[in-house]
């Protein structure tokens, strides 16, 4: 009854997190949406979440499955993570109560209550790393389970090490947890087959990616989780605690120290017990954990905000300290603590109803939820309306519609920071197979450049333009009209949309079978990109006057360069300020400016 009582509490704060997700979204989230459809269309095109070399789109599977009972994707995707989160607590609680250890098994199921409304919504909405982490809980979760036969022995061990392959971040729980249970069994040459059999899936995921990233780095745009520490890092790390443990803060008591702490006294308890199978998943926990705040994802540039934060390297941390406990209970440490199980259940039974309907009554997930829209504004990582996007989407593929045109390219809108990504992945995945999309400054889908730079089209839509765009574009295009403020559409001689995006102008990321890009904050360069061939660049008729004309570029060449106070350039366009909270984050560092070092003619 009690078990009952918290299952029931679990569901209902995830249900409660995931019917307030659903009027959110992000790039990320709407490229899943896109992934969907590519699954559903049969089309793997790279291992790990686009963009990247680690993560996944398997949600898209499911999300897909639910897509054809008539579930919309901004509803699917929060449900599948959800679904997802709850099964990994549920399959541990599994496993600790085919070990008699009901406390454990409710502790497990009173996880996803206890911790915070930022918690619940973060692994609701934000994705790339769910199934990965899903996998690796699975596998957790069988080991844990007494009497293991051979097979579902060598499945346990597939699913973990398939999980930490997709995302090495999973390696805080799946290397603890090998490190005990290979202690803790007698080694024999069965167990040895076993594992060898179980290492055929991660090793080939593990060759199939770093073949693939080799053959194509211009897919991989953040790069792996470097495994090299930095001592700069870490001295900025452990002065700021607070940015790897806020995530993981209790409902009722919303500081850090207490998973911090919570994470130290299990570690020091199972140090005392001194025996190899406790004490070496203990040390092994605390050496990763501090060797991830170590590493280049912990720096606090490769952070961006409460909803991408320093602590996603952490995400297994909940997990870890319930295995931590679970080692504890099997030590025997508590063995003189005489606590009755349905007392120990009633009180977890009744921190879960506290903790449930303390987050009912605050509203902290829907605060959560208003607070990442918030963040939008600031050009962090972060969230808009979906009805925005779906209201968006329709008006540009019925305006792609009206023009005759194929595509729509999402300019970046520096009045809608990161909306152009929502958009170009959202509509594409709304109108897959109808209309394509472009995010030209930060496509993360780099098989779509491949195909525009060898695909030629005579129209386009455009989003995200500044005002009287079409006053500087008809000198470069057969035809500009205005359809509504920021979106125009383009008619052109036939050509690639790459070389026309040239003309005008407009960046496109670099890419190429010998570009290895490098993402700095918003920019993407890389030293060897791949260049349009002078030949396809399409221009326009000679001027009336060749010598006037020449005078006047000759004049705006020489204004390029000159300088003011302080050595900037007075004719170069600037934006506007950085938002907020970017001068915070630079801190220390000189902020960007425009700058001209060479003027390249087209022709």
């Amino acid at each position: 009854m009690l078990l009952g009582a918290i299952a029931v509490a679990a569901v209902v704060q995830q249900v409660q997190a995931s019917w307030l997700a659903r009027t959110v979204t992000n790039d990320d989230a709407t490229l899943l949406w896109y992934s969907a459809q590519e699954w559903a269309s049969r089309q793997v095109r790279q291992p790990g979440f686009y963009g990247q070399s680690y993560g996944s789109t398997l949600e898209g599977l499911p999300l897909d499955a639910l897509a054809r009972l008539g579930v919309d994707f901004w509803i699917g995707l929060p449900v599948v993570m959800g679904l997802f989160a709850l099964a990994g607590w549920s399959f541990l609680a599994l496993g600790a109560w085919r070990r008699s250890h009901l406390v454990l098994a409710a502790a497990a199921l009173v996880a996803p209550v206890l911790l915070s409304g930022y918690y619940a919504f973060f692994v609701t909405t934000v994705p790339t790393w769910t199934a990965p982490r899903f996998l690796a809980v699975t596998g957790v979760a069988l080991l844990v389970m007494p009497r293991l036969p051979r097979p579902v022995e060598a499945l346990a061990f597939s699913v973990l090490g398939l999980g930490v392959v997709m995302d090495p971040s999973n390696a805080l729980l799946g290397v603890p947890v090998v490190l005990w249970f290979l202690l803790s069994q007698r080694v024999t040459r069965d167990r040895v087959v076993t594992l060898a059999a179980a290492a055929v899936i991660p090793a080939a995921w593990f060759v199939w990616s770093w073949a693939f990233f080799r053959a194509h780095p211009d897919y991989d745009l953040h790069g792996a989780l470097s495994l090299r520490p930095s001592w700069d890092v870490f001295s900025h790390s452990a002065t700021h605690l607070g940015s790897f443990f806020d995530l993981f803060t209790p409902e009722l008591t919303p500081s850090w120290l207490v998973p911090a702490g919570a994470f130290l006294v299990l570690v020091a308890v199972l140090v005392t017990r001194r025996r190899a199978m406790y004490v070496a998943p203990a040390i092994g926990a605390f050496v990763l954990l501090l060797w991830g705040m170590t590493t280049r994802k912990a720096d606090p540039f490769a952070s961006l905000g409460k909803f991408l934060p320093q602590g996603r390297l952490l995400l297994m941390l909940p997990y870890l300290l319930w295995f931590l406990a679970f080692l504890v209970v099997e030590s025997g440490a508590l063995a003189r603590i005489r606590v009755p199980t349905r007392a120990a259940l009633a009180v977890l039974t009744a921190v879960a109803l506290v903790s449930l309907g303390a987050r009912v009554v605050s509203g902290s997930v829907a605060d959560v939820r208003d607070e990442s829209v918030s963040y939008g504004r600031r050009g962090l990582y972060s969230f808009g309306p979906v009805e925005n996007i779906r209201s968006t989407c329709t008006e540009v593929h019925r305006a792609a519609e009206g023009a005759g045109a194929s595509i729509a390219v999402f300019v970046r809108n520096r009045a809608k920071p990161n909306l152009d990504r929502a958009l170009a992945y959202g509509c594409g995945a709304l109108a897959y197979g109808q209309m394509d999309t472009l995010a030209p400054d930060y496509e993360r889908r780099t098989w779509r450049l491949y195909d525009e730079l060898h695909r030629t089209r005579t129209s386009a839509v455009m989003w995200g333009v500044k005002p009287g765009y079409c006053g500087y574009a008809r000198w470069r295009v057969e035809q500009c009209d205005e359809l509504q403020p920021g979106v125009v559409a383009l008619t052109f001689e036939r050509q690639s949309v790459l070389v026309l995006l040239s003309s005008l102008e407009i960046p496109v990321r670099p890419f190429g079978p010998d570009c290895e890009p490098e993402l700095d904050l918003v920019t993407v360069r890389c030293d060897d990109p791949l260049e349009l061939p002078p030949h396809e660049l399409v221009t326009g008729p000679p001027p009336a006057d060749p010598t006037q004309a020449k005078a006047l570029i000759e004049a705006a060449f020489a204004r390029v360069f000159e300088t003011g106070a302080e050595r900037r350039l007075v004719n170069v366009e600037g934006d506007p300020p950085l938002p907020d909270p970017l001068p915070e984050v630079l801190a220390g560092r000189s902020a960007p400016e425009d700058r001209v070092e060479n003027v390249h003619f087209l022709d």
